[in-house]
C-alpha cells in the first residue's frame, strides 16, 4: 500500500472510522502474528498483545498521532506490549536478538506436544468454519493459501478478476473471523504465512 492510502487509512480510522480498523487489522494481522512470533514462544501472550494493540488503537483513536507507515507503527507497539507483557509477568523467555532472520525458538518435547494437541483441536475447528463458507471462498482460500496460487493466476484459473479475488479472500477471511474463535482464526493467518 502506498504512502498516501496508508495516511488516508489511518486518518479515518483516527476520525472514528471502524472499517478502517478493520481493514488495517485484515491486512496487517498476518504480519504482526508471524513478527510477534521472533519475539516470544508465548503464542496465548501474543494473541493478547495483538488484541489489546487493536483496542488500544480504537480507544485512543483520537489522540493517535499521524503515521506514514501503518505497519512500523503497529510492529514498534506490538514490540512494546509483548515486552511489558514479559517483564510483568515473567511468563516466557524473550528472543535475544531481533536484527536475525531465523528466531527459531526451540521448544521442549513436552511443551511441543502440547501446542501440537491444541492446533489439532484449532484445525477441527477451522475445517468446520471452512466448510461453512460458500463454494467460491473455500475455492479462493485453497487456491491462495493452500496453492501458494498469486492473485493474477487465481483470477485466471476462476475466470474472474484481480479485485474479485480479493473481495472473494476479503470476504471469506472475515466470514472465517465471524464463525470461528479468535484462536482458529490465528492458527489460519499464520499458516499463511508458514
Amino acid at each position: 500500500m502506498d504512502q498516501n492510502k496508508q495516511s488516508h487509512l489511518w486518518n479515518e480510522l483516527r476520525s472514528g472510522e471502524h472499517a478502517a480498523l478493520r481493514k488495517i487489522y485484515d491486512q496487517e494481522f498476518p504480519f504482526l502474528f508471524n513478527y510477534g512470533k521472533k519475539i516470544t514462544t508465548d503464542i496465548a501472550l501474543l494473541e493478547d498483545s495483538i488484541q489489546d494493540l487493536f483496542i488500544e488503537i480504537w480507544n485512543r483513536r483520537e489522540h493517535l498521532s499521524a503515521t506514514d507507515s501503518i505497519r512500523r507503527y503497529l510492529a514498534v507497539s506490538l514490540k512494546r506490549k509483548i515486552i511489558k507483557h514479559l517483564k510483568k509477568g515473567q511468563k516466557t523467555s524473550l528472543q535475544e536478538d531481533f536484527s536475525t532472520q531465523d528466531f527459531a525458538a526451540e521448544i521442549s518435547v513436552e511443551s511441543k506436544m502440547i501446542l501440537d494437541e491444541s492446533k489439532l483441536e484449532r484445525l477441527k475447528g477451522l475445517k468446520k468454519g471452512f466448510a461453512q463458507l460458500p463454494k467460491r471462498q473455500q475455492e479462493v482460500i485453497y487456491l491462495k493459501f493452500y496453492s501458494g496460487m498469486k492473485n493474477e493466476d487465481i483470477a485466471e484459473t476462476m475466470d474472474i478478476t484481480n479485485q474479485s479475488v480479493r473481495n472473494l479472500v476479503h470476504k471469506a477471511i472475515k466470514a472465517l473471523s465471524d464463525n470461528v474463535s479468535l484462536q482458529v482464526l490465528l492458527l489460519f493467518m499464520s499458516t499463511m504465512l508458514t
